[in-house]
């Protein structure tokens, strides 16, 4: 009898114990393998795959999916080869967050990266913050990779403060071509854009230009006649836009061919994908400028050597139409192996982001970075708001890519 109650408690004992072992910490513990039994790192990200903002989703998700590739083929993460799950947010926060609540609690994934739109990852960035995990982005918001609102969050994107300086840069240029100075800047009423909109607000008249008008529009607007008739009343000669919904190129050079109005169009490197010269009419083609990103700029025809090799190994997962932004992915992926091989494998959330955060004031692996040579984080400032970006711009017009690179010529920053 005594032995029987004995089997029975041992029995239960290892029930308990089986079901305590199977309950993990979730994302940024390094238990999640452990509760998979496969020894795998299971990398997870919310993207915007469908939607409004959908092209964004192909082109991050190529980049992470030729990241996990490349640290897998370097030996992974501690060892342990990356497994990459990726959810649809279909462009949505809601989504978003349900997405990121779905990969942490059920996916049980080591990291999670939660979302890659701006205002979408706004909406998952209380949660994972709540839960105290590491995590990082690939938006462009300056204010989302704010310690001191965010203590486990970085941002691997250029933001929208760096952007300001390229933009200026450019529309000096061609207030030197035209003769004119006097702006009018559109964008949309998100908050990478807005940002955007108001340092250029700001930086313009530093410059020597005139804003004549700021209009902000809804990201899927598909009619922007009314706006940029404001602006051509008021006199500008130049349009400053940005708005990375689909289709946003083609609607403002449309909207200008049919007032009949002669003025420049410049737009934001985050809107550079694709067939440009498809999207332009050809009346307005002359018309059209855009920022671009210099790794996707074939400066007096060349390209890079480790670009070209990069976009052989991301053609393998389907068209190559922002070679730029895919490669930012992939170095946000060697950005997590970095902060694992630094803070240990069963760091914690506080643990890793402490380790990212001395990557500004460390040698950086040449092998880990494409489009970064360090990303300049620091305790006080979870962005790359302190890497190099003197020469990581270039200017092209509506062309057509070859593989998401495009004819072009570097832009240098003007200095104030």
């Amino acid at each position: 009898m005594l032995s029987g109650r004995r089997g029975t408690v041992a029995v239960l004992l290892a029930i308990l114990l089986g079901v305590v072992a199977g309950c993990g910490s979730g994302s940024g513990s390094g238990s999640s393998s452990d509760a998979s039994g496969s020894g795998e790192f299971v990398f997870g990200a919310s993207l915007p795959l469908t939607g409004v903002y959908g092209q964004y989703g192909t082109i991050t998700k190529a980049g992470l999916t030729v990241g996990v590739d490349r640290v897998n083929k370097a030996g992974g993460i501690d060892g342990r080869q990356v497994r990459l799950v990726i959810k649809d947010d279909a462009s949505q926060p809601d989504q978003t967050l349900r997405a990121v609540r779905e990969l942490v609690e059920s996916d049980r994934v080591d990291f999670v990266m939660p979302g890659y739109i701006s205002s979408q990852e706004l909406a998952a960035l209380p949660y994972v913050t709540s839960k105290k995990l590491f995590t990082i982005t690939g938006a462009s918001t300056p204010a989302l990779g704010d310690p001191a609102k965010y203590p486990y969050q970085f941002i691997l994107g250029d933001l929208s403060s760096k952007r300001v300086p390229a933009m200026v840069s450019a529309a000096s240029r061609l207030t030197r071509a035209t003769g004119t100075t006097k702006v009018g800047i559109i964008v949309s009423d998100t908050p990478p854009q807005v940002a955007l909109g108001d340092g250029l607000q700001t930086a313009l008249p530093a410059a020597g230009m005139e804003v004549v008008g700021y209009e902000k529009v809804a990201a899927a607007a598909t009619d922007l006649t009314p706006q940029l008739a404001k602006l051509r009343d008021a006199g500008a000669g130049i349009v400053l836009f940005d708005n990375l919904a689909r289709g946003a190129i083609s609607t403002i050079m449309t909207g200008v061919q049919t007032l009949g109005w002669n003025a420049d169009v410049l737009v934001g490197p985050g809107m550079v994908i694709g067939d440009l010269k498809a999207e332009v009419p050809p009346a307005v083609a002359a018309q059209f400028h855009a920022v671009n990103y210099r790794f996707a700029t074939a400066v007096g025809g060349t390209v890079a050597p480790a670009t070209a090799s990069y976009i052989d190994e991301l053609a393998q997962h389907g068209e190559v139409t922002s070679p730029t932004l895919s490669a930012t992915l992939t170095d946000l992926v060697f950005e997590v192996k970095w902060a694992y091989e630094k803070a240990g494998p069963k760091a914690d959330g506080p643990a890793l982001a402490a380790a990212l955060e001395n990557v500004g004031a460390q040698e950086y692996p040449a092998d880990y970075r494409l489009v970064y040579t360090n990303p300049g984080f620091t305790p006080q400032d979870h962005t790359t708001n302190n890497a190099d970006y003197s020469q990581f711009w270039g200017l092209i017009g509506a062309e057509t890519p070859d593989r998401g690179i495009y004819p072009g010529e570097a832009l240098e920053l003007v200095s104030r």
